[in-house]
């Protein structure tokens, strides 16, 4: 059974009620809708354009328009939030003893390397009758120049979060930009991941994932896992020299500690496609690394909250 298994048994859909979303950032075709109750203005986090796009980062919502064509929305988080949040109280997601439901989702901008976007997308819920709340953290990157959506596959196929490998849209993975042979280097040359293999040396990608499955990596007593959309979560931290370190997210495989995240970093050898774009990026002329992120953004997080309440009458 998935992590979602425990919420298969308690959601129930709350027919003709409309979602609450915190914020009041202008609302663009294909948007979700304003929240009824935003009626303080969306604070700008951070502005900047990168790789051909515009990126607009506020407490509402992060969105990204190419510069030759500002009028197209090609990416928002609220927008990737309120599917997740019809997908999270919609069939078979059902059960009738369910009263209350909400769902929170917080975004947060860790890097932008050209057309290369990573998030920190933690979500959080509560069930009403339910005695605890649920959870889970992950990054996500998204390459802003591919088509389609950033879209996580539908439960009850998968857990909330997840990424369907063979549909990934606008979802990067870090094969995309490096060869497959120095990610498979790299992954092996980190400390906790040798440690896990406990000198075994796969030859592929696919031969170290499937031996990392069923491992676990504690830290701090929390354990750790390794999913199979492992690669597409991925943040660019600094640059060293010649290399640029990377940090790899893992969610916590604790249901008590569904919040928890660790990273891993992989240091790797810069790719000529990447070199303008890192460059700017390290200067602060186009994008942002995530060792600077702090000083750019500070605590800033885009937050973004859904609930659905039986009891309560659609006007």
């Amino acid at each position: 059974m998935t992590r979602l298994g425990f919420v298969l048994l308690v959601i129930v859909m709350i027919f003709g009620v409309p979602p609450w979303v915190a914020g009041t950032e202008p609302q663009a075709a294909g948007a979700p809708p304003i929240s009824p109750l935003g009626k303080k203005a969306a604070q700008v986090i951070w502005t900047g354009k990168s790789g051909g796009f515009e990126i607009r980062w506020t407490t509402a919502d992060i969105q990204a328009r190419p510069l030759n064509k500002p009028g197209r929305l090609v990416f928002s988080a609220a927008r990737l939030a309120n599917r997740g949040f019809q997908t999270f109280i919609s069939p078979p997601n059902l059960d009738g003893s369910v009263k209350r439901v909400t769902y929170e989702r917080k975004f947060t901008l860790l890097s932008v390397v050209g057309s290369i976007v990573s998030l920190k997308d933690e979500l959080y819920y509560e069930i009403t009758p339910s005695a605890h709340p649920g959870g889970e953290t992950r990054f996500t990157t998204i390459d802003l120049a591919k088509s389609g959506e950033a879209v996580y596959v539908s439960p009850p196929e998968a857990d909330l979060l997840e990424l369907d490998l063979a549909k990934l849209g606008k979802v990067a993975q870090l094969t995309d930009y490096f060869p497959e042979k120095e990610v498979l280097k790299a992954l092996l040359n980190n400390a906790s991941i040798k440690e896990v293999l406990g000198g075994e040396s796969p030859s592929s990608l696919a031969k170290l994932f499937k031996l990392l499955q069923d491992q676990r990596i504690e830290i701090n007593e929390i354990p750790y896992f390794f999913p199979w959309d492992f690669l597409t979560r991925f943040a660019f931290h600094h640059l060293q020299v010649d290399k640029v370190a990377v940090l790899m997210g893992l969610p916590s495989a604790s249901g008590a500690a569904r919040g928890f995240h660790a990273e891993l970093t992989l240091l790797l050898p810069i790719p000529a496609a990447l070199k303008e774009s890192l460059t700017l990026a390290a200067s602060g002329k186009e994008g942002f690394l995530m060792e600077d992120r702090n000083n750019i953004a500070g605590e800033g997080v885009t937050l973004i909250t859904f609930s659905s309440d039986r009891k309560r009458k659609v006007k």
